[in-house]
């Protein structure tokens, strides 16, 4: 069940768990429920059967412990829970919590999980310790084929006062979309103009959570927009080749 890559200075990934640690574990909410419905002897051993963890040295002398695993009731899509804990003596404070089936904590601290998207795509997550609590950084789509890596998702940006922005995007193949975030009142209409595309484009659509408002693979698409404020345009490529396009954006 090991999994990951450890930090300098830390140890062999070990499988018998403190009790503190375990009970520090079972207290996530995704390992909760598993825990609970195990009828394990204790949280020692429900930990020891189903995860693994090793010890991370910082070079500031903080001591984290890396737990990754779940068995079948934790883990899911082939990504597995990661979960980062400071240790303070015989005491496991939680400090991240995520799935993937990678990971790397280094001596600063940062730490880097990756996660399984589809066979061609993983997503990794950076991120950066403050010496109390860890933070998002970045996080990146990776096409596995061509170690290509892009931003899992952008944002949309008006200058100050304008209703239209241009987007671009040239890293663009099918199963390796470009995610563009905006915000938006209910009622206001939402315009998509093509301005370039070439011939491996495959479309563009518009989401609101998992719903799709509309979708075009050419020319100019208008919605009126349902709900705020969040909303995604998701730019699909046509085939495995990578595509670029340009796309004038314009929200009244």
């Amino acid at each position: 069940m090991a999994f990951g890559t450890v930090g300098a200075g830390s140890s062999e990934i070990s499988k018998s768990f403190p009790s503190a640690l375990a009970d520090a574990l079972v207290r996530d909410p995704d390992v909760a429920p598993c825990a609970e419905s195990a009828h394990a002897a204790s949280n020692a051993a429900y930990a020891s059967a189903n995860f693994d963890f090793s010890n991370v040295a910082l070079r500031s002398g903080a001591r984290m412990v890396v737990v990754t695993g779940g068995g079948s009731c934790v883990c899911g899509n082939v990504n597995c829970k990661v979960a980062v804990f400071v240790q303070h003596g015989n005491e496991y404070k939680s400090i991240l919590s995520d799935y993937g089936i990678d990971w790397k904590v280094r001596p600063d601290g940062t730490a880097v999980v990756t996660s399984h998207d589809s066979a061609d795509v993983v997503l990794r997550t950076s991120y950066r310790w403050n010496g109390k609590i860890y933070e998002v950084s970045a996080r990146e789509m990776v096409n596995l084929p061509s170690n290509v890596a892009k931003p899992a998702i952008r944002n949309v940006t008006f200058a100050p006062g304008a209703s239209s922005a241009v987007i671009r995007g040239d890293k663009l193949t099918l199963g390796f979309e470009d995610y563009w975030r905006f915000s938006a009142r209910a009622g206001q209409t939402l315009t998509l103009t093509l301005i370039k595309r070439d011939p491996h484009f495959g479309s563009v659509s518009v989401r609101s959570g998992e719903a799709t408002l509309g979708s075009a693979s050419s020319g100019v698409l208008q919605v009126k927009l349902p709900q705020s404020p969040e909303y995604e345009i998701v730019v699909e490529g046509g085939d495995a080749s990578f595509s670029s396009y340009t796309l004038n954006v314009t929200i009244r």
